[in-house]
């Protein structure tokens, strides 16, 4: 009976990560596409975060259904190096656009997408938060507490302030990528066996 219960525990796990995964791609696609159309370079690198953060939630899922110690490591360095490398691939674009002075002003209508999605990271972070002790949803946790609520409350501000000031556009869209690019380096230092 008690192996029942812990089985049923891992599945309920399981298929938080796999919701917080979906999540991350149906408000990171949300993101891209609003951060494109209101040319805002915050809400674009947010989208991209969100999308890659879909994807590594993928593998923290599959690496959380893993016995072998190795396996699981692998897959959540995997996970973890796709999103540094998106974020900075995506970051330098955006960098550039900038320097380059090829980004229009932002529009305000970003803002309404970045509640959007702020309010879904904080619906996670409350989801996860009774997981956060356990092995396999401790580096979810994480990473929502950690870098998903900061980025949402840097595109909340971000985006409204950057209509007026554009350059604060550039500042929030460097921070996504800072946060992003430390949780990718938090999750491979953790996933030391």
């Amino acid at each position: 009976m008690q192996m029942h219960e812990h089985e049923t525990k891992d599945t309920q796990l399981l298929n938080t990560i796999s919701g917080i995964s979906i999540a991350n791609l149906a408000i990171g696609a949300a993101e891209l596409t609003a951060g494109t159309l209101t040319h805002s370079a915050t809400l674009t690198m947010a989208g991209m975060h969100d999308m890659s953060d879909g994807g590594l939630y993928f593998l923290k899922r599959r690496a959380a259904e893993e016995s072998d110690p190795v396996k699981k490591r692998r897959l959540r360095r995997i996970g973890a190096s796709a999103l540094m490398f998106v974020s900075l691939g995506l970051g330098a674009h955006e960098i550039h656009s900038h320097v380059d002075g090829d980004s229009p002003k932002p529009d305000l209508a970003a803002g309404i997408v970045g509640v959007t999605a702020a309010a879904a990271n904080i619906a996670a972070a409350v989801t996860m938060h009774g997981k956060r002790h356990n092995h396999d949803g401790k580096d979810t946790w994480k990473h929502i507490a950690y870098v998903d609520l900061p980025s949402a409350g840097v595109t909340l501000i971000a985006t409204p302030l950057s209509v007026k000031y554009p350059s604060v556009d550039l500042a929030g869209s460097l921070a996504i990528m800072g946060m992003a690019c430390s949780v990718g380096l938090s999750t491979w230092k953790d996933s030391v066996v």
